[in-house]
C-alpha cells in the first residue's frame, strides 16, 4: 500500500516526462482508435512493439485533458488495488475523464 503523497509525487513526475521521441513512427492504430466508447479499452502486443508509443500519441494527439499513470514506474512498487481510490483523487477525477495507464 502506497500513501497518497507517494502517489501524488509518482503521478506529478510522470506527468513531467510524457513525450514522444521526434523519431518515433506514427501508429497505424492511431486515427482508428474511437474516442466515443464509454468502454475500457486495452491495447496487447508482443514486447516492444509500440504500444508504449502508441499511448503516448494518444494523449499528445487525441486526449490532451487526459490523466496518465505508469504502474511500471519505482516510485509506483508497491501500489495496491486498495490504492486506486487515492490515485483517482490525485489524478482528479471528473465524468467523462480518460485515464490512459500503462500496466506491463
Amino acid at each position: 500500500m502506497l500513501l497518497k503523497s507517494d502517489i501524488e509525487a509518482a503521478y506529478e513526475s510522470q506527468r513531467l516526462d510524457i513525450t514522444v521521441k521526434e523519431n518515433a513512427i506514427s501508429r497505424k492504430y492511431l486515427n482508428q482508435f474511437d474516442a466515443t466508447s464509454s468502454h475500457i479499452e486495452i491495447v496487447s502486443g508482443v514486447r516492444r512493439c509500440g504500444k508504449s508509443t502508441l499511448l503516448l500519441q494518444l494523449i499528445q494527439q487525441k486526449f490532451t485533458d487526459s490523466a496518465y499513470f505508469n504502474f511500471e514506474e519505482p516510485q509506483a512498487f508497491g501500489f495496491e488495488i486498495s490504492d486506486f481510490n487515492k490515485l483517482v483523487e490525485v489524478m482528479g477525477y471528473n465524468r467523462g475523464a480518460y485515464f490512459l495507464m500503462k500496466y506491463k
